[in-house]
């Protein structure tokens, strides 16, 4: 069952934290996002947690961000640059590896 820790913190600024399920350190996902008055979303950071799945970097599985003035991809402690296309495209890509994630491993 997905239940949200944490909600919207201002009308520029959201942050969720859903908890994905098991008794001891359940995965975590997570969605921040900083909007401009324009609408647009000029910073991000999405992360997929699972400390049992892999203890390396703090357990995330898988993140994106675009911290230190580029966008760049977190993948089981390894990180590398990808193709931005705008935070809509971003967003469904994110979402659709960690279901490929929750499938492989089972969580």
């Amino acid at each position: 069952m997905n239940v949200a820790r944490k909600s919207r913190a201002s009308a520029n600024h959201i942050y969720l934290e859903y908890y994905l399920g098991g008794k001891d350190k359940p995965p975590i996902l997570k969605e921040e996002s900083w909007i401009n008055d324009d609408g647009k979303v000029t910073r991000y950071s999405l992360a997929y947690i699972d400390p049992l799945v892999s203890p390396k970097d703090n357990g995330r599985l898988l993140g994106y961000d675009n911290a230190h003035g580029r966008h760049h991809r977190h993948f089981m402690g390894v990180e590398s640059s990808y193709e931005f296309r705008g935070y809509d495209d971003l967003l469904s890509r994110f979402y659709e590896e960690v279901a490929a994630l929750r499938r492989r491993y089972g969580a």
